[in-house]
C-alpha cells in the first residue's frame, strides 16, 4: 500500500480477490487487481492498469453496496443492489446489471439518468492527475509501472482498444448467453461461426447473416489477437464464449478444437480464477441434428459447459407471429433432447429461452408451461429456463410480480434473461 504524504490518495497494488465465482448478497471482487482510494471514490484497475470498477464510499449518488463496472468492450454497467430477495428470484443473482444501451431488462431502474457515471468519470480524471503528481522517490517498487499503465489507459486509449476487439471479431458481440451470469459476464469471446440459421423476425440482436463456419486459420488469428488485447489481465479469466449465435452448429471438430486450443493459449489451467467454464449458443436445428458423439466430446472438455438454446415458444401461432421459421413439434423435440442430455451429462448443461410478454398470442404461455411441466414432473436443478421480456409492455414493473407466479409453476430454475453485449 502507498499513502500520499498529504493524505489524499491511497494506492494498493496486487490486491487478491476471490478465486471462484460466488453468489453473495454483498460486493465481491475476483482475481488480482489494483486499487486507488481518492476522495469519496474507490477505483479498481485490472492488471493492465485499465479502470474496471468504481465504488463510492460516501457523499455521492451511488450507495456503498453498488458499483460501476467497465467491460472489455468499453461499456459501463451499473450494478443495482435493491431488493436482494427479489433480484435473486428474478435473475439468479443478488445484483442487477443496468446498461446505457437498449436491453430487455425490466429491473434495476435507470441509474445512468442520475449523472452517476459523469460524476464518477470526473473523479477518476482527478485521481489520475493526482497520481501523476506523486514523486517517484521513496515509493515502493512497482508503483511507477502501475502509475504509468493507469496514465496510459486514457478514455481514448480504452475506446481504441475496444475498437480493436470488435474489429478482430468482425463486429461487437451483440448478446452473451444468459448463463454467462455465472462468471459475471467476464468471458473471452472467440468466434467459431458467424450468422444464424433462422434470423427470426422478432430478434433485434442477430447480425442478419446466414450461418457460416470460421476457418481454423481465422480462429488462430483471433486467439493471437485476443491474447494481445487482454494482456497481463488474461490471468484473471477462466471463461470462454464461442460465438456468434449458433456455435453448436459449427460441428464437433471446429468446436472442440477451438475450445482446447483456447484453453491452452489463454492459460486457463493456471488462471487465478478456478473452475473454467465454456458458453455458447445453439439453435433448435443444431441441437436436433447434432450427433450424440458431439455432446460426449464436449463432456470431456476441461470446462463446465453451458449451451443456451433459443426456443422462444411451444405454440405454433406464436412462432408464426414472431417470424421463427420452425414447427411446434421441433420445439418439443428439442426440449425433450435437452432434458435427456442434462440427465446424462455432468460437465455439460443445456438451458432454454422462451419469450415473455403481454402482446404474444394467448396460447403462448400455457403451451410453454405445459411443455416444461410434462417434461419435468418433479423438481430438477439442471437445465434452467430463461424468459426474455418481449414488447414494450414487458418493461412495466408489475410484470416482475407476475413472473414470480410463473416461476413457481415450473420444476426447473426459471429466470429473466437480461441481454448483455460485449
Amino acid at each position: 500500500m502507498l499513502d500520499d504524504p498529504f493524505g489524499e490518495i491511497t494506492v494498493t497494488t496486487d490486491k487478491s480477490g476471490e478465486n471462484r465465482y460466488r453468489k453473495v448478497s454483498y460486493p465481491i471482487r475476483y482475481g488480482t487487481y489494483h486499487e486507488v482510494a481518492y476522495g469519496s471514490y474507490v477505483f479498481q484497475f485490472n492488471l493492465n492498469g485499465e479502470i474496471k470498477h468504481i465504488l463510492c464510499r460516501k457523499s455521492c449518488a451511488m450507495e456503498p453496496t453498488e458499483w460501476l463496472k467497465r467491460t472489455v468492450g468499453n461499456d459501463w454497467v451499473f450494478y443495482a443492489s435493491g431488493g436482494y430477495n427479489g433480484a435473486f428470484a428474478a435473475v439468479g443473482e443478488y445484483y442487477v446489471p443496468c446498461f446505457r444501451y437498449t436491453s430487455n431488462s425490466i429491473m434495476g431502474g435507470k441509474p445512468f439518468r442520475q449523472g452517476i457515471l459523469e460524476a464518477s468519470e470526473t473523479a477518476l480524471a482527478d485521481a489520475r492527475i493526482h497520481l501523476a503528481g506523486i514523486p517517484d522517490m521513496n515509493t515502493r517498487p512497482g508503483f511507477k509501472s502501475f502509475r504509468d499503465s493507469v496514465l496510459a489507459a486514457t478514455p481514448q486509449a480504452l475506446q481504441a482498444k475496444a475498437a480493436r476487439l470488435h474489429g478482430l471479431l468482425d463486429g461487437r458481440i451483440s448478446v452473451l448467453p444468459p448463463d454467462a451470469r455465472h462468471v459475471d459476464y467476464d468471458v473471452i469471446p472467440l468466434n467459431i461461426s458467424k450468422g444464424c440459421l433462422y434470423n427470426c423476425r422478432f430478434c433485434t440482436v442477430k447480425t442478419g447473416r446466414g450461418f457460416s463456419r470460421v476457418s481454423h486459420r481465422e480462429i488462430g488469428e483471433q486467439i493471437k489477437g485476443l491474447k494481445d488485447i487482454y494482456g497481463k489481465d488474461l490471468v484473471n479469466y477462466n471463461a470462454l464464449f464461442l460465438g456468434q449465435h449458433d456455435a453448436l452448429n459449427a460441428g464437433m471438430d471446429t468446436l472442440t478444437s477451438a475450445a482446447l486450443t483456447a484453453f491452452d493459449a489463454f492459460g486457463f489451467q493456471s488462471s487465478t480464477m478456478k473452475e473454467p467454464r465454456l458458453f455458447l449458443f445453439g439453435s433448435v436445428g443444431s441441437l436436433l441434428n447434432a450427433d450424440d458423439r458431439l455432446f460426449e466430446a464436449m463432456e470431456r472438455l476441461p470446462f463446465s459447459t453451458f449451451i443456451n438454446i433459443g426456443l422462444e415458444s411451444a405454440d405454433q401461432a406464436t412462432l408464426d407471429h414472431i417470424g421463427k421459421p420452425i414447427l411446434k413439434h421441433d420445439i418439443e423435440d428439442a426440449f425433450t433432447r435437452m432434458a435427456d442430455i442434462n440427465r446424462s451429462c455432468r460437465n455439460l448443461e443445456i438451458t432454454a429461452n422462451f419469450l415473455y410478454g403481454d402482446t404474444l398470442p394467448e396460447g403462448h404461455m400455457p403451451t410453454c408451461l405445459d411443455l416444461v411441466q410434462r417434461t419435468y414432473p418433479r423438481p430438477c436443478s439442471r437445465g434452467a429456463v430463461y424468459f426474455s421480456p418481449y414488447g414494450k409492455s414487458a418493461e412495466k414493473r408489475p410484470r416482475v410480480a407476475h413472473f414470480k407466479i410463473l416461476k413457481n409453476k415450473c420444476h426447473l430454475p426459471v429466470f429473466l434473461y437480461i441481454i448483455q453485449r460485449l
